[in-house]
């Protein structure tokens, strides 16, 4: 990589507010926006725009007080609390740190991605009236499947 690369990489991360993560030759940013795909399914392009905002679509980026982790940029509570499997988000893939954002959107909408989500839709916005306790359903059903199910994002479905 060169030094103007790198330079770039870094710049961009502190105007982001993530550290210095790997650039983005390190993961696969169409796998990521895949992953965000299957999740939204209906507002999916407003959801890689908050993800592009919140991480650079970086499932490994950290912001720089440590605190927001992963392509969603969770605090360990919010991950804890919206079923995410383990301790830390960056240590699985985006294909499960968007299921845990998804379940988290179904929830409370853009709120908690004031800066990136603002003037988004609400969760009832993306889905429509008719569908939006289907979707709910669908994200607590999600919940207790997401440390079982195998993950794309990641090599041989090894963590």
């Amino acid at each position: 990589m060169s030094f103007r690369r790198i330079v770039a990489a870094t710049a961009t991360a502190v105007l982001l507010g993530t550290t210095a993560s790997p650039p983005a030759e390190a993961h696969d940013v169409r796998r990521v926006k895949r992953a965000i795909r299957i999740a939204w399914q209906g507002n999916d392009r407003r959801a890689i725009r908050v993800a592009k905002c919140e991480s650079s679509l970086n499932p490994k980026a950290v912001s720089p007080s440590g605190k927001y982790r992963g392509l969603w940029q969770f605090d360990r509570a919010t991950w804890k609390a919206y079923g995410g499997p383990g301790r830390d988000p960056i240590k699985v893939g985006a294909r499960r740190q968007t299921q845990v954002a998804w379940r988290l959107f179904v929830d409370r909408g853009w709120q908690p991605w004031p800066t990136c989500g603002a003037g988004g839709a609400s969760a009832a916005d993306v889905s429509g009236p008719d569908n939006t306790e289907e979707r709910r359903s669908r994200a607590e059903q999600d919940r207790g499947n997401v440390s079982r199910q195998p993950d794309p994002t990641e090599r041989d479905g090894r963590r």
